[in-house]
């Protein structure tokens, strides 16, 4: 197989999520007359919050998902200019998020950054594993923060997963200290990858 595939998930890989949540959730929850404590340790919502989830869903619906402000530059110019020096590469997204959230970043992405992807694989991680994914579709490396989706990929010799943990990103530290693939800085992309190829 010649041409080689690399998928990337959308939050706190794509999209500065944390970053986001540190910012608006303090004000969201003030507005609520809650106290603004959560845990950004933590990466699933209820171990966050320690809500009941009704609540949660209120405080998420306010949240910015799928705003030109969170797309992150520094992952996107690192990508693209991967893409330049290897024109030949595909480009996939990877994500839980559903089609409609998916293809509102992408769009950012293509319109203001000129980065286009080949694939959008969306609400992957849920019912089907990442790894399962990437299988699939014959995504040879796998760029994500979540421990979850990143675990499997150990047993396997490909496809392969890095593990994004740049510094906003805190729910994965732990992890990252014993993971073999970590990119905690997206200028390090390129090293990273001709290691890996």
């Amino acid at each position: 197989r010649n041409q080689m595939k690399l998928g990337f998930d959308i939050d706190d890989v794509l999209y500065k999520t944390s970053v986001m949540i540190e910012h608006e959730v303090p004000n969201i929850m003030h507005s609520m007359n809650l106290r603004p404590e959560f845990d950004m340790s933590a990466y699933e919502w209820e171990d966050m919050f320690k809500l009941p989830m009704h609540v949660i869903k209120q405080i998420l619906n306010q949240m910015s998902f799928d705003t030109l402000e969170y797309v992150d530059p520094l992952a996107v110019r690192a990508i693209k200019q991967y893409k330049q020096i290897h024109p030949d590469i595909q480009l996939a997204i990877v994500t839980k998020r559903n089609r409609t959230s998916t293809e509102i970043i992408a769009k950012y992405i293509e319109d203001y950054f000129y980065l286009n992807f080949d694939e959008i694989y969306t609400d992957a991680g849920g019912e089907i594993s990442k790894l399962e994914v990437c299988k699939r579709n014959q995504v040879d490396i796998l760029f994500d923060d979540h421990q979850r989706n990143v675990m499997p990929f150990i047993k396997v010799s490909n496809p392969l997963a890095v593990l994004v943990s740049t510094p906003a990103v805190k729910h994965n530290k732990r992890f990252a200290e014993t993971y073999p693939h970590v990119l905690t800085d997206w200028s390090d992309l390129h090293t990273i990858l001709d290691n890996l190829v």
